[in-house]
């Protein structure tokens, strides 16, 4: 689970501190830079896999085969003339991980802050052709339960410190510089169990800063341990676009039987999970008449199709609508036992109806674990966590906690404009913010009090002029 990120120099993201949640919503109007905070955590997640220049050109805006990857780079440059990207992520991971060879592992340390340092060295410098991105800076360090204790506000961490194993060390991956101003990244192993036989920590390995890839990225085996726990964290991270055209695709025998991003797998999916009564009342609950889900087998083909019967009649997922299509797939994924991780979606009501605005946020809600409920997790269980954007007042207003929400909007600074995300005042994100979003501008985002009132206690509606005068911390959402 994500439960902090820091980041600065990332297209327009500085100095942003964020606390997560089971369930974060963002919102604010188009433009803003909303979906960049997406960006970044696919970025990371992309860094735990595969070498940099290849989770660079995977970033919105870069061009596949681009050699130009100055466009994740925001425009300030530091005192030495370099651009530089800094990433802080503190995350609690799942206990028990495979390793590239498929053994089971004992992570020793299950909360942990990563730190990563990136710098751009443009095009023609020492000669080279295109731009290149250089680590400056890693690091790996186990925090301990005592710091989560003290540092986590967000509902349920109190259920949560229980998954916390492990306590304060000298860090598993450190950038260290030795007599001759040569830095090197140090990769120090783990000790742990595999299968119940002790491994024991050997002596750590130094990798230059010129290495392709994250020091992260390229622990495969239990030696290390806790590394491949946050490592397997990362990339379980997951950036959800649902494609009406794989949506509507029939599976294979064979096929895999996990939604991907796209929305492939539907039939598989469904088949596996078995909440065919579940998913169809969702489903109901946006469609009237819906009475069953279904899964249609073709011998012949040897394909499965998704069907839905409404009032009576069955129709394939072919025939389905868009918004009807994210709604199943949504429902299907709540319902799965198995899913776990971070998943990231941009706009969940696209596609539904305005009085169905409702129904689609209880049902992404429900996609994060309940914080009333971490309690009967096993200790063995990933956690689900969801973060959403949204420029829609109607999903806003659908949200129940305040605590839930965060507001994107454009700030200008001396490197530009910039986003930044503030919390709804008197709530737990708001504990040491220096600013956060007043009354007013709740008002001003959603339209009407109605939310205003709910959410802060409000028992009469100030004039219009009153309420945006007493907002000192006004934030401006892109007017």
């Amino acid at each position: 689970m994500l439960t902090r990120l820091k980041v600065s120099g990332f297209k327009n993201l500085f100095d942003v501190d964020l606390s997560f949640g089971l369930f974060t919503c963002i919102a604010g109007h188009n433009g803003v830079g909303k979906s960049n905070l997406f960006d970044v955590i696919r970025f990371l997640s992309d860094l735990a896999s595969m070498p940099l220049r290849d989770a660079a050109t995977r970033v919105r805006g870069v061009p596949a085969k681009s050699t130009a990857l100055a466009g994740i780079f925001g425009p300030a440059v530091d005192a030495d003339g370099v651009q530089r990207i800094r990433f802080e992520v503190e995350a609690v991971v799942p206990p028990y991980v495979k390793d590239d060879y498929g053994q089971d592992v004992s992570v020793r340390c299950t909360f942990m802050v990563y730190e990563l340092t990136l710098k751009l060295i443009p095009a023609g410098t020492g000669g080279e052709f295109g731009d290149r991105i250089e680590i400056e800076k890693e690091s790996l360090a186990p925090r301990s339960a005592a710091f989560a204790k003290t540092g986590w506000r967000f509902a349920g961490h109190k259920a949560l410190e229980r998954f916390v194993v492990g306590k304060k060390r000298n860090p598993l991956i450190e950038s260290l510089t030795d007599e001759n101003g040569t830095t090197r990244i140090w990769l120090r192993s783990d000790r742990t169990q595999v299968e119940g036989e002790n491994l024991r920590a050997g002596a750590p390995t130094r990798v230059p800063l010129t290495t392709p890839r994250t020091v992260l990225s390229s622990v495969d085996s239990a030696v290390h341990a806790s590394h491949l726990g946050m490592k397997r964290e990362m990339q379980s991270w997951r950036l959800l676009q649902l494609e009406p055209s794989a949506l509507r695709e029939p599976d294979g025998y064979q096929s895999e039987t996990r939604i991907t991003e796209r929305g492939e797998h539907l039939p598989s999916a469904f088949r596996r999970v078995a909440a065919a009564g579940e998913v169809a009342l969702d489903v109901s609950n946006l469609i009237r008449g819906v009475s069953s889900i279904e899964v249609v087998n073709n011998d012949v083909l040897q394909l499965r199709t998704l069907n839905v019967r409404i009032r009576g009649k069955a129709f394939p997922a072919s025939a389905l609508s868009d918004g009807t299509l994210r709604f199943l797939a949504l429902s299907i994924l709540a319902s799965d036992p198995d899913a776990s991780g971070l998943i990231c979606m941009e706009e969940p009501e696209n596609g539904i109806h305005p009085t169905k605005v409702e129904e689609m946020v209880a049902l992404v809600r429900r996609l994060a674990d309940d914080p009333a409920e971490l309690e009967q997790l096993p200790l063995g269980h990933g956690i689900r966590q969801i973060i959403i954007n949204t420029h829609s007042p109607l999903v806003v207003s659908a949200i129940e906690e305040p605590g839930d929400v965060l507001f994107a909007g454009a700030v200008s600074s001396v490197a530009g404009s910039s986003v930044e995300f503030l919390p709804v005042a008197d709530t737990w994100r708001a504990h040491g913010s220096k600013r956060t979003v007043a009354p007013g501008s709740v008002r001003h985002f959603v339209g009407n009090w109605r939310v205003a009132e709910r959410w802060l206690g409000l028992t009469s509606r100030p004039a219009d002029g009153a309420a945006l005068g007493a907002a000192q911390h006004r934030l401006s959402l892109g007017d």
